[in-house]
C-alpha cells in the first residue's frame, strides 16, 4: 500500500521510498550511543549531537535518489575528522571527493601527475580503504535513504499528489530522513537531544532552509529532536565527504 510502515528493528518506508540505517557495530552501538549521551549529561557536560548528510542519484535521476548520513557525538566527530584530514593529506591531497577520486580528476589529478595513472589507482585504492576504516571504527550511526525513482515519478503522476510527496527529490529525500533520524533520536536517547544537521551545500540549500519550520511544525513527534539545519562545504568537511561517498556506492 501507500501507507508508510515502520518495520521493528530498521526504519523503512515501504513505498515509495525506502528508509533504512546500519551501525558499524549493530545493537551494540545504538546502546552506546544512548547511555554514553546520558552520562555525559549527568556529569554535566554539554553535549551535541551531529548528523553530517549528503546526496547522489544516477545522472538523469531515473534508477535512485540516495541521501545518506552518519549520527555521533560531536567530540567522536573531532576524533573522526582528525584522523580523516590526516590521512587524505598524507597523500598531498587538500580534500577528498569521490567523484574526483573515481576519475582521478580535480585534486585526485596530483596523484596521476607525481606518479603516474597505474601507481595513481593504487594510491587511491589504498586511500579509500584507510579511510573506511577509519570510519568504521568510530562510533557513528549510519541512516540511508533510498528513493526507487521509478515508483515515486508514479505517485507523482496521480492527482493530489503534490499533498503527499515534494515534487523534488532533493527535497523530498533530505527531509524524510531528517524525520526519521529525529524521531529516532527522540525515542532512543535519553533524555532527547536536538540534532544539528548538516548538508552539502546546494543551489538547494536555501529551499531546503526555507521549509526547515514547516518541517518542525508538521512533525510533533520528531520536532524535539530537531535543531538546526545548516549547509556546508564538503572540501571543508570530512564529515561530509565521508556521506558523499556512502552515497555514492548506495546510487550504484
Amino acid at each position: 500500500g501507500r501507507t508508510p510502515s515502520i518495520l521493528a528493528g530498521r526504519q523503512r518506508l515501504t513505498f515509495p521510498l525506502v528508509v533504512v540505517y546500519s551501525t558499524a557495530a549493530e545493537r551494540s552501538s545504538v546502546r552506546l550511543l544512548a547511555c554514553e549521551f546520558a552520562q555525559l549529561v549527568h556529569c554535566g557536560r554539554i553535549c551535541v549531537l551531529a548528523f553530517y548528510m549528503d546526496d547522489s542519484a544516477d545522472e538523469r535521476q531515473q534508477k535512485i535518489f540516495v541521501v545518506s548520513g552518519f549520527l555521533g557525538l560531536t567530540e567522536v566527530w573531532f576524533e573522526a575528522e582528525r584522523h580523516w584530514d590526516a590521512r587524505v593529506k598524507r597523500e598531498g591531497l587538500d580534500y577528498f571527493r569521490t567523484t574526483e577520486s573515481n576519475s582521478l580528476t580535480g585534486e585526485f589529478k596530483k596523484l596521476s601527475a607525481q606518479h603516474g595513472l597505474d601507481k595513481a589507482r593504487t594510491i587511491r585504492d589504498e586511500l579509500l580503504s584507510d579511510l573506511w576504516l577509519i570510519v568504521k571504527s568510530t562510533d557513528l550511526l549510519g541512516f540511508c535513504f533510498l528513493g526507487p525513482m521509478p515508483a515515486y515519478k508514479k505517485v507523482l503522476a496521480e492527482p493530489y499528489s503534490q499533498y503527499v510527496f515534494e515534487r523534488d527529490p532533493y527535497i523530498q529525500a533530505h527531509q524524510h530522513l531528517i524525520y526519521h533520524v529525529s524521531h529516532w533520536v527522540c525515542e532512543n536517547v535519553k533524555p532527547p537531544s536536538p540534532v544539528a544537521f548538516v548538508f552539502d551545500e546546494h543551489n538547494k540549500a536555501a529551499t531546503l532552509q526555507g521549509r526547515w519550520a514547516q518541517e518542525k511544525a508538521t512533525s510533533p513527534i520528531a520536532a524535539p529532536c530537531m535543531g538546526t539545519l545548516a549547509p556546508m562545504d564538503d572540501r571543508q568537511c570530512p564529515a561530509i565527504r565521508s556521506e558523499e561517498h556512502t552515497s555514492e556506492l548506495q546510487s550504484l
